[in-house]
């Protein structure tokens, strides 16, 4: 039975498609040691090129974070000392802080990459403003009622409250483009 089926079929032309002739050359050219280092090497390139763009993000993003962070840290100094001493040479150290921040914000969103730490940085921007318009305010007080008024603004806690939102903040943005941020992005974002 088997066979007379087999004689109205035929017998089973064995033929090779493209794709298998393709794993062949492949598998050929592969036992050849040069073409091996040749393709060792350009993995090794491409590699060395991704993380390379990958720590130059990190780094300007570390740089323009450190940036703005000094910004804060000078104006909180500024305020405070001019609260405690009433030393108007220290709002010179406090408007130079809040001018690092006004300059290294936008920066710091053109560097981001991922979306969702773009709209993190609307948040960011919202906490710097009320962050600053407390400082300013202590300062005004401190300029119209005196120094108590002022200090009972600053006990309020706030300031601080502000402040350590906006280093959380900037640690969840930092964490998510580093988790997130795929190769291609980063190419695209070099400048």
């Amino acid at each position: 039975m088997i066979g007379s089926c087999m004689a109205l079929i035929g017998k089973p032309a064995i033929q090779y498609s493209r794709p298998r002739r393709a794993w062949r050359a492949l598998w050929a050219a592969c036992k050849r040691p040069h073409v091996i280092g040749a393709a060792l090497g350009l993995y090794a390139i491409a590699f060395t090129y991704i993380s390379m763009a990958q720590l130059t993000h990190e780094r300007r993003l570390t740089e323009v974070e450190r940036r703005m962070t000094f910004g804060l840290l000078y104006a909180e100094s500024g305020q405070r000392g001019y609260l405690l001493t009433g030393d108007r040479a220290f709002l010179v150290q406090y408007r130079s802080g809040l001018n690092a921040l006004t300059t290294y914000e936008p920066v710091y969103r053109d560097a981001l990459v991922d979306s969702k730490s773009k709209n993190g940085c609307f948040e960011l921007e919202s906490l710097l403003r009320r962050k600053t318009a407390e400082m300013s305010l202590t300062i005004a007080m401190h300029d119209q009622f005196g120094q108590a008024a002022a200090i009972a603004i600053v006990d309020d806690k706030g300031g601080n409250a502000y402040t350590e939102k906006i280093y959380r903040l900037l640690l969840t943005i930092r964490n998510r483009e580093a988790d997130r941020v795929a190769p291609f992005q980063l190419w695209s974002s070099q400048r």
